[in-house]
């Protein structure tokens, strides 16, 4: 109940398209420059993952990528859905690959997508290391590629959407409800509440890039941008994948409507 009594945020969801190719070059810029710094590291902020300590902790990385999958396993079989009937999915966001190893050692294919080459090309490395050949990767070079990758049986993104602006947060949603097969679902987490967070497009582009960025959208327009393109709410969990009590980040899944009445 920490957050029972908190206000309402001010955030700016809506800019325009000259604006928002620059918030999107912003992330770009940032990630890419972390991949090639501290690669691992940047997945998961913990120090036994620098590039000097990852090869003796590279099993426990693995691990956590192990429990994320484990996690959205439970939160479908508590929907009732078999994930034994799940053959397809897009790791949307996928680093180094740390999902998509654990997801394609249970799954007959992954598509793993990331707009930071050096992360991609560190989940090839280690994807040949673990002999792991069932995985795809691509470069995502725009937002609009994301509605090329085609549809998949289950669609997920975790610890990557807090990363962007609350305008690339959302069209990220809209997007990726393009790839979720008619009665497929999704599972996503963002941060829906931080304590004095406000957001202006204006505001963060006057200001330096500083590395990694942490950002939030209203949970109602998380829910209603679902719901409008077409997938209904299937559970809603409070996580910690943000790691701060002054924040409340949310897991979702969804499932996509087969007609407008389901």
């Amino acid at each position: 109940m920490r957050h029972a009594t908190a206000p309402p945020m001010n955030i700016e969801i809506d800019t325009d398209s000259e604006n928002f190719l620059r918030l999107l070059r912003r992330v770009e810029d940032t990630w890419s420059k972390l991949g090639k710094e501290e690669v691992y590291w940047s997945v998961i902020t913990d120090n036994n993952f620098r590039e000097i300590n990852f090869e003796k902790n590279k099993n426990k990385f693995l691990e956590m990528g192990e429990w994320d999958v484990q996690r959205i396993k439970a939160a479908l079989s508590r929907s009732g859905i078999a994930f034994e009937k799940i053959d397809t999915a897009l790791d949307f966001g996928c680093g180094v690959g740390r999902l998509s190893i654990s997801m394609a050692q249970k799954i007959k294919h992954v598509t793993a997508v990331d707009i930071s080459e050096s992360h991609l090309d560190a989940a090839n490395k280690l994807c040949k290391e673990l002999n792991i050949n069932n995985i795809e990767f691509k470069k995502i070079q725009s937002l609009g590629d994301i509605k090329e990758l085609g549809e998949f049986d289950l669609v997920f993104s975790l610890i990557v959407l807090q990363h962007n602006p609350p305008p690339i947060i959302v069209e990220i949603i809209k997007l990726l409800t393009f790839c979720v097969k008619p009665g497929g679902h999704i599972y996503i987490q963002v941060p829906t509440y931080s304590k004095d967070y406000n957001y202006s497009v204006k505001d963060h582009l006057k200001t330096e890039a500083k590395g990694m960025e942490m950002h939030v959208i209203p949970e109602y327009i998380l829910y209603d941008t679902l719901y409008n393109c077409g997938m209904n709410i299937l559970e809603v969990t409070e996580d910690g994948a943000v790691g701060d009590l002054n924040m409340v980040s949310k897991a979702v899944l969804a499932k996509k409507r087969n007609s407008f009445c389901d």
